[in-house]
């Protein structure tokens, strides 16, 4: 009882981190925001795992919330944030190879380095969640010392990280490219309203 009464307040705080870290990190409150959606991710997918998997396999494992539940759900916040890092890491390189968002002109270049950043994460991507996901399904039928804390930690970390890493996927490339096409409208318009000065008479 004592230890979750302090995991309410450290799961709190280590979200309240994670954004600033990652607002000290990039200095843009978008892209924060859109790396931050791994968040809910992972709270939905490590609640979907830790609820389903233990009746679909006959675990009796993780559907309390144990304190070791609780560290699994701050571990698969910390990794699904990871991922959501490296895709905004491929995008933005994307766009800085061609000159940044100052030197694009359309929205179909910004389409086309989304498409390029988004499909060059998908390695990284796979390596990943492939050495994750292999290293966690064994901690599910671990038995001996440790076992009644390893194995329900796995299952929110597990169902953290597959969900949150389809919301990244799915979301962030599309949100990513809304807010570039949204700065290069408005970088468009200021320049339209600058003054236009003529020559000598």
């Amino acid at each position: 009882v004592n230890a979750q009464k302090k995991l309410q307040v450290v799961m709190p705080a280590v979200i309240l981190i994670i954004f600033l870290i990652l607002y000290l990190t990039y200095r843009d409150i978008g892209d924060t925001l859109m790396m931050f959606l791994a968040v809910p991710g992972a709270v939905a997918g490590g609640a979907l795992f830790q609820y389903f998997l233990p009746k679909f396999f006959g675990l009796d494992i993780g559907q309390n919330f144990s304190v070791a539940v609780w560290v699994g759900y701050i571990a698969c916040f910390g990794l699904a944030t990871e991922t959501g890092i490296v895709m905004l890491v491929y995008l933005r390189e994307s766009i800085d190879r061609r000159g940044g968002i100052e030197k694009i002109t359309s929205e179909k270049e910004i389409y086309d380095a989304v498409m390029e950043g988004a499909v060059q994460r998908l390695r990284p991507k796979l390596l990943t969640e492939g050495t994750t996901v292999l290293a966690l399904i064994p901690m599910l039928w671990a038995h001996g010392v440790g076992a009644e804390f390893m194995s329900p930690m796995a299952l929110p970390i597990l169902g953290g990280v597959l969900v949150a890493d389809e919301v990244i996927d799915l979301l962030i490339p599309v949100l990513f490219y809304w807010d570039r096409c949204r700065r290069l409208k408005k970088r468009q318009a200021a320049a339209s309203l600058q003054p236009v000065t003529g020559g000598g008479a």
